[in-house]
C-alpha cells in the first residue's frame, strides 16, 4: 500500500517569552503603575492570543495579577503607595504560556504635592519662608527648591 502525499505540517510551541517590559511612565500614580512590552522573536507557529501580568512584593512570590491582556500594555491599579513590585509578563498562543519575560522593579509612587501653608516673613535682611510638608505621593521628599521672581 502507498500513501498518499500530505499538505505538510506545522510544528507549534509555545511563543517565546515578551521582550522589552518596561514602566509606561504616563500611566503613573501613586497607587497605578503601567507596563509595556513587546512579543518575542518568534511566536510559535501560532498567533499570540493574549498575555499575563505576574506581581510580587519584594521578598514574596509571584502570583497571577490579570490575565486575557490582549494589548502589550496594561496598567496595575490598586498598588500601595511607598511599597516596590516586581512584574514579569508571559505571552500565550492556543498551545500554551510562553517563559516569564525579565522582570522589572518598581516603586508605586509620585511625585509630591506642593508644599501647603506657605508663609513669608521679613527678619531684617532676611526673608522667611515657612511650609508645611505636603504629601509625598509614595517616597520620600528628599529636598525642596524655592523659586524667588
Amino acid at each position: 500500500m502507498t500513501s498518499l502525499a500530505a499538505n505538510g505540517g506545522i510544528i507549534v510551541r509555545i511563543p517565546d517569552k515578551p521582550i522589552s517590559l518596561a514602566e509606561r511612565y504616563s500611566d503613573r500614580t501613586p497607587t497605578a503603575l503601567g507596563l509595556t512590552w513587546a512579543d518575542g522573536v518568534e511566536n510559535g507557529g501560532l498567533s499570540v492570543l493574549d498575555y499575563r501580568v505576574n506581581i510580587a512584593e519584594l521578598g514574596t512570590s509571584y502570583t497571577v495579577f490579570q490575565s486575557g491582556i490582549v494589548t502589550q500594555s496594561f496598567v496595575v491599579k490598586g498598588l500601595t503607595s511607598g511599597k516596590t513590585y516586581k512584574f514579569k509578563v508571559e505571552a500565550r498562543n492556543s498551545h500554551g504560556y510562553s517563559a516569564y519575560s525579565d522582570e522589572v522593579t518598581l516603586l508605586a509612587a509620585f511625585k509630591p504635592e506642593a508644599p501647603t501653608t506657605v508663609t513669608t516673613a521679613i527678619s531684617g535682611p532676611y526673608v522667611i519662608i515657612q511650609w508645611s510638608e505636603p504629601i509625598n505621593n509614595g517616597s520620600p521628599i528628599t529636598g525642596y527648591k524655592i523659586f524667588i521672581v
